[in-house]
């Protein structure tokens, strides 16, 4: 098997799963689950009745880690029917939704630490202004991306809850058969209601809940199941490998169409056993990215950097055997001209999904530059995965990243002169500005613009606990490069640039000196920045000393040579004779 494979989870035995008993009615896929204590509150939002028929959802804007109890790597929570609390952490979780219980719920350690988490309270934000149009912001998402982008948006923004609830109504009965987290966004919905909130225009009807599809689906799901299940069974007694690989990721993406990420995760890791070829290796790995990025945890993520990098090495092979193969006949031709290169579609979608699901990875665990190289690589040609990015979502995080991370010579050659990521930079008009701004070192005028778009990216799911740190990085950035060209200057006009106070700007300053990200030293009682200033005196008796020093031993070997010459010890002959004897 290729270097795509990995020791970190391999089957079904060793994917982190919730804990929790075995459930009476393990074989159903709509059986109940139990409710564990740590739940976080859907803010401004009434609790169900018991009679909303499973337990609640929670919006995986970030993946929490509550009880410091559990030395576990994935920590997820479940809810009871009947719970008078709501957690919309796991939505897309699998076992988190009573609709799957296959199996009993184990919790594994993994091989390695997940990515780390900034904790709940640091996601406790709400936004009580308009800063986006829902149609706008989430109309080129779909699937599970879409649900998840629309719940962070209805859990962070009163203003838009309704109108992205409703959204979330729609979409589900138009795409997916999750019927419980349709169920659960309908009882939100009357709440909020209920709470006097509103749509955008105003509206404040709720609307029919759709009883007959949800059973409809309830019972297709299940059906289609059963019927995946068998083909397997006769896939595996006839012992052939690519229908037994096919079968797996048929299953995964029938759990994805129930929003069910979790067990979709574990089919598409058993697939990967079964892929001969390199490209459904790829495309198997693809697949368990993308269900990584909908549970927003990577298990192993070292593991699936190493694999990205075996997929690259097969894929600048597998183009240099084509390009040697399409010179071989042109050759023998007489110097015809050569064949277009026949590219793969399938396979390049891939890989450029490989590598944006790792550059989520990276950014998640505030690896900005590795982020920002991977996601400006991308290919726009081949970037068709809405399920989980769009162009302008690349534009965003590759941008900021970049901003983040890039000294001025790569930011022009990498990002303001790069005609393919330029592609992207025109979905995202405002990220073209903010890139030009920092790039012509006008950082008054960045934080004055990012300052206006603050709000639209803090409703991004997946960006919305990086948005400060990247700030953060960015204007240090901007210190650094302000400060290059100067050898002093007044900390208020520092200050003014930078949007900061002189107190915030000398704290900023004094850990930027502590990390020894500038080298310079604050006056306090003029208060001037002032670069550190070399010690041209010292420096030069420093060279003067090893200069003499050298003089010396040069003497003392002169001498010494001339006494040994003068005492016959220095035999004369051949120079080569000499130099072959080592005499001096």
């Amino acid at each position: 098997m290729s270097g795509i494979m990995d020791e970190g989870f391999s089957d079904e035995e060793n994917m982190p799963m919730q804990s929790g008993p075995a459930h009476p009615a393990a074989g159903h896929p709509h059986a109940n689950h139990s409710q564990s204590n740590n739940v976080h509150h859907f803010p401004a939002v009434s609790p169900p009745p018991a009679s909303a028929g499973g337990n609640m959802m929670n919006i995986p804007d970030v993946v929490m880690q509550d009880d410091p109890d559990l030395e576990y790597a994935l920590a997820v929570s479940m809810a009871d029917r009947g719970s008078d609390k709501m957690d919309y952490r796991g939505a897309f979780g699998g076992h988190h939704s009573p609709l799957y219980a296959a199996e009993p719920d184990v919790f594994l350690p993994l091989n390695e630490p997940e990515v780390p988490i900034l904790p709940l309270e640091d996601m406790n934000f709400v936004i009580d202004t308009i800063p986006i149009d829902l149609d706008t912001f989430v109309g080129s998402h779909a699937g599970i991306s879409k649900t998840q982008r629309l719940l962070h948006i209805a859990k962070h923004c009163p203003p838009l809850r309704v109108d992205a609830f409703k959204m979330v109504l729609k979409h589900l009965v138009e795409t997916s058969q999750d019927v419980t987290l349709y169920h659960k966004v309908y009882d939100d919905l009357k709440a909020a209601l209920a709470a006097n909130l509103k749509g955008e225009d105003g509206d404040a009807t709720l609307p029919r809940m759709e009883e007959n599809w949800m059973r409809e689906q309830k019972r297709a799901f299940d059906t289609r199941l059963d019927k995946l299940d068998i083909d397997l069974k006769n896939y595996k007694t006839n012992s052939i490998k690519e229908s037994i690989r096919r079968g797996h990721e048929e299953i995964g993406n029938h759990y994805l169409s129930a929003g069910d990420a979790s067990n979709a995760l574990k089919s598409f890791n058993k697939a990967r056993d079964y892929g001969e070829g390199f490209k459904e290796q790829a495309q198997t790995l693809a697949n368990r990215l993308k269900a990584c990025v909908y549970l927003q945890t990577f298990p192993n993520g070292k593991s699936l950097v190493e694999q990205m990098k075996d997929v690259g090495l097969q894929m600048e092979r597998g183009r240099e055997a084509a390009k040697t193969k399409d010179k071989e006949p042109n050759s023998a031709a007489g110097g015809a001209a050569p064949a277009a290169p026949v590219i793969d579609k399938k396979l390049e979608t891939s890989w450029n999904l490989i590598r944006a699901c790792i550059a989520l990875y990276h950014m998640s665990t505030g690896n900005f530059k590795d982020a920002a190289d991977l996601f400006i690589a991308l290919n726009s040609e081949y970037c068709e995965f809405p399920m989980v990015l769009t162009g302008r979502d690349i534009a965003i995080y590759g941008s900021l990243c970049a901003i983040a991370t890039y000294n001025r010579q790569d930011l022009r050659d990498k990002v303001v002169n790069n005609k393919s990521f330029k592609s992207f930079l025109e979905t995202a008009p405002e990220i073209r500005r903010l890139v030009e701004v920092f790039y012509n070192s006008k950082f008054r005028e960045f934080l004055k613009a990012f300052d206006e778009i603050k709000n639209a990216l803090m409703l991004d799911v997946l960006l919305a606990r990086h948005v400060e740190k990247l700030l953060q990085h960015a204007r240090r950035h901007g210190i650094t490069e302000y400060f290059r060209c100067y050898a002093s200057v007044a900390l208020a006009e520092m200050a003014e640039e930078f949007r900061y106070t002189v107190p915030e700007l000398q704290d900023e300053l004094t850990k930027m000196i502590m990390d020894e990200q500038l080298d310079a030293r604050i006056d306090s009682l003029t208060q001037t920045l002032n670069r550190q200033e070399k010690n041209v005196f010292m420096e030069t008796a420093y060279k003067i000393q090893q200069n003499v020093e050298t003089l010396r031993d040069h003497m003392r070997f002169a001498l010494i040579r001339t006494s040994m010459a003068r005492s016959g010890l220095i035999l004369r002959g051949a120079r080569a004779e000499e130099q072959s004897s080592g005499v001096l």
